[in-house]
């Protein structure tokens, strides 16, 4: 009996959380208004990640590496071909803000142009990452912040935290942690 009302239990707390409008659950200040894409480009933010961390760790290390410039123009290659399938008019503004980023990182000629860069590509991506953290979850990930900058990254578990806009260096006095 008790095994039952636990199961019933569990399957009302899943479906109320089904239900709940999870842009303002997971919303982080000053971001904008969240961004959904269809079907059809999901699996092209799947492939998106790995990119994006390979150039989170160089900008972390104060390195405009040749491989970080080459993840942002995949980054940016993928959206393209992600936003001319795109049906959602929010996901084609977010691609279309996204290839901009990444293009503009890639032709980076000094870190702290690629660094302003990935501030942009971040408060491009993370209204995307709010409504939908299984993002964060399917890939491992940790939202970060940095009190001092408040400016977010997204960084794969485990690593050691490294803020990619000051440098691995550089400690940050309050660190805000979210894993989905």
């Amino acid at each position: 009996m008790k095994n039952r009302l636990t199961q019933k239990y569990n399957f009302l707390l899943l479906f109320i959380l089904a239900l709940a409008p999870l842009s303002q659950s997971y919303a982080h200040p000053g971001h904008a208004d969240p961004v959904t894409i269809s079907r059809d480009t999901h699996v092209y933010m799947q492939k998106l990640i790995p990119h994006y961390l390979k150039v989170q760790k160089a900008l972390a290390a104060g390195e405009l590496s040749a491989e970080a410039k080459g993840a942002a123009d995949a980054i940016q290659r993928l959206v393209k071909k992600a936003r001319k399938k795109e049906s959602d008019s929010s996901g084609k503004k977010m691609y279309k803000g996204v290839a901009k980023a990444a293009g503009f990182i890639s032709s980076a000629t000094s870190i702290d142009t690629a660094r302003e860069e990935f501030d942009e590509l971040n408060n491009i991506l993370m209204p995307f990452f709010d409504h939908w953290p299984s993002h964060i979850l399917e890939h491992d990930l940790v939202l970060y912040t940095c009190k001092e900058t408040e400016q977010w990254w997204l960084q794969a578990n485990g690593d050691t935290v490294a803020d990619p806009y000051r440098g691995a260096s550089v400690a940050c006095t309050e660190l805000t942690e979210k894993e989905e």
